[in-house]
């Protein structure tokens, strides 16, 4: 997962832990909108807050927390893959259906290949 992780990060922020993105709703290394972290306190009961998006740290626990939760064997009916991953981690819970998320995909991928 780690080598997925570095990828987004240099998709999402090219490194930037202080980068903003989205018009002002993203935020950090990996552009968390404020529904991730809510939905990730929601569903572990972990109590983050919004400026733990600007903590690489805290953003990189975020995120895999999202994505346990929602790149599951028993939600898309296989074992999720780096692009499931990728695809939810841009689209939401649903990301991996939509083809929205495929030139995020494919930019992701780029990074992978190259790592």
């Amino acid at each position: 997962m780690w080598k997925l992780i570095l990828a987004l990060i240099a998709v999402e922020s090219g490194g930037n832990n202080n980068a903003v993105g989205d018009n002002g709703y993203a935020y950090g290394s990996l552009q968390i909108h404020r529904v991730v972290v809510q939905d990730v306190n929601r569903i572990y009961g972990t109590t983050y807050v919004y400026s733990d998006r600007m903590s690489r740290q805290k953003s990189v626990h975020i995120c895999i927390l999202y994505l346990d939760h929602y790149a599951t064997k028993k939600r898309l009916g296989h074992e999720p893959t780096y692009q499931d991953m990728a695809r939810i981690w841009v689209s939401g819970p649903r990301g991996w259906k939509k083809k929205v998320s495929l030139p995020y995909w494919r930019k992701v991928k780029k990074e992978l290949d190259a790592r």
